[in-house]
């Protein structure tokens, strides 16, 4: 990792809390595993890490094919200051990522939804259902 990297994240994370942004970043999927950087991705604002199941392919061929053969897998890292608390989702994505199908979890506390919750379920207890309607975030259910 270059010097000064870590230090412009967290000067970058420190800019986006009183606004309440957002920060995405690639990095290698070694990146968070380092001492560090695992701490950075317990931080509250932490919202997400994307798994890219297929390799980057940075400069591809003539024929649109890699060049060489891709080394390294990759992994989006999000933080966002607007986020409801709970724990960081890990999703994976794809080359095909609007087809794979998406993790159902609760819109409050983001646990993942039991397969048995019908098709539109998006809370997972009562409690649940009742922060979301003193939040505003309930919606009646269509038939």
């Amino acid at each position: 990792m270059a010097v000064g990297y870590s230090s412009s994240f967290d000067h970058a994370l420190e800019l986006t809390r009183p606004v309440g942004g957002m920060i995405a970043m690639l990095v290698n999927t070694q990146w968070p595993t380092e001492a560090a950087n695992s701490t950075r991705l317990r931080h509250p604002a932490s919202e997400a890490s994307v798994m890219l199941t297929n390799r980057i392919v940075w400069f591809p061929g003539d024929d649109d094919r890699p060049a060489a053969s891709p080394q390294e897998n990759h992994v989006w890292l999000v933080w966002d200051w607007s986020r409801t608390p709970g724990p960081a989702r890990l999703m994976f994505a794809g080359k095909d990522a609007e087809t794979e199908p998406e993790a159902r979890c609760c819109i409050v506390c983001r646990t993942p939804l039991p397969s048995t919750a019908r098709a539109d379920a998006r809370l997972c207890l009562a409690t649940c259902r009742q922060r979301a309607k003193r939040r505003g975030m309930a919606q009646p259910r269509t038939a």
